[in-house]
């Protein structure tokens, strides 16, 4: 519904990835989260929806290269954000 409301609101297209995300609807995640870094490229949060898709899919290397320009500044970004960077770098981690 917000997207009908503002069709350039980034974080309800991320917000719609990670719901498809949780949905299984990985080709629709992926869409949907391309989307919201094509409308703003600078919030880390929106890698780590693009990791997360990358991990569902056991894409391993596509999601440590998208978090990779982002772990020399993780100390720079607030505490849930380095909290889901971590996790992400764990599960790339454990795959290998």
């Amino acid at each position: 519904q917000a997207l009908a409301l503002d069709p350039e609101n980034d974080r309800a297209w991320a917000d719609l990835a990670t719901l498809r995300l949780r949905e299984g609807k990985t080709t629709q995640a992926m869409q949907a989260i391309n989307r919201a870094i094509a409308i703003r490229d600078d919030l880390v949060l929106h890698r780590l929806v693009k990791a997360r898709i990358h991990l569902s899919l056991k894409q391993y290397e596509e999601a440590a290269s998208v978090v990779f320009p982002y772990v020399a500044t993780r100390a720079h970004e607030p505490r849930p954000v380095r909290d889901e960077l971590e996790s992400i770098l764990e599960a790339i981690r454990a795959a290998k």
